[in-house]
């Protein structure tokens, strides 16, 4: 008798982004509306903690993990960094993804292009318009360290042809 086909394993994810619902923006609502309909149960995602955040997420249908985000200048965005950085080498550990997608360069690429020189593992990089810029910032290593990680992995630039780097991942 033939044995019933098993489902393939499902693929575990994990969408690190500083910009998601309820935050209002354009990368918030792209980033929302795409997991809203691409997500499926092996989907996470781990965003900012914001005012609303705990209704939104009730309603939707990817799981949604939260880290802090003081809303105080730089520091702020440092502890915010850190926070991001601590929660998903946290979330890593115990659920081991196969894939993590950087929602922005700048504070997700770093994260996750740390999370693939450890482990090897590939992942996605969204980039946006003015972050391909040589000028994006006032400090030129810090550009160069941005690009270094654009050119690393699979990039989606929305409104550019997405471009595939030379990487180990893809070789």
């Amino acid at each position: 008798m033939n044995e019933p086909a098993a489902d393939p394993p499902v693929q575990r994810s994990l969408l690190l982004t500083f910009d998601y619902p309820p935050i209002v923006g354009g990368i918030a609502n792209v980033l929302g509306r795409l997991w809203r309909l691409a997500g499926h149960e092996g989907c996470t995602t781990l965003a900012p903690a914001f005012e609303g955040d705990r209704e939104f997420d009730a309603e939707h249908p990817v799981t949604t993990r939260r880290f802090l985000t003081p809303q105080v200048g730089a520091t702020g965005k440092l502890i915010a960094f850190a926070a991001a950085a601590l929660r998903t080498a946290w979330w890593c550990v115990w659920n081991r993804p196969d894939l993590v997608i950087a929602g922005q360069l700048v504070r997700a690429g770093p994260i996750c292009y740390l999370w693939h020189r450890l482990t090897g593992r590939p992942f996605d990089l969204w980039v946006y318009g003015g972050e391909t810029d040589p000028h994006f910032t006032r400090n030129r290593r810090m550009t160069r360290r941005l690009h270094r990680i654009m050119r690393s992995d699979r990039s989606m630039q929305p409104g550019r042809p997405t471009r595939f780097p030379r990487s180990s991942a893809l070789d």
